[in-house]
């Protein structure tokens, strides 16, 4: 995976990110979205994607249950 820096801050993601924000949570169980958690950081992502979520019409709870499902992963890895 390549990586680049994030701004002018100190920040390395990978170049390629993982678009979360309707996908966990809404789309796709919370078992398969862990899996998709782990092939991502298995081929070397960190840049999680889910920040539309916050600006569209989606309710608060599914916003909540996409950030934990995301966070999980992270903590699993």
């Amino acid at each position: 995976m390549k990586y680049r820096r994030l701004g002018s801050s100190d920040l390395e993601v990978s170049e390629i990110s993982l678009g979360s924000w309707l996908t966990f949570g809404v789309g796709v169980e919370a078992d398969a979205a862990r899996r998709c958690l782990d092939a991502a950081f298995d081929q070397g992502i960190n840049f999680i994607d889910n920040a539309g979520a916050s600006g569209a019409n989606v309710p608060p709870e599914l916003f909540v249950k996409a950030q934990e499902i995301v966070a999980a992963g992270m903590s699993a890895g």
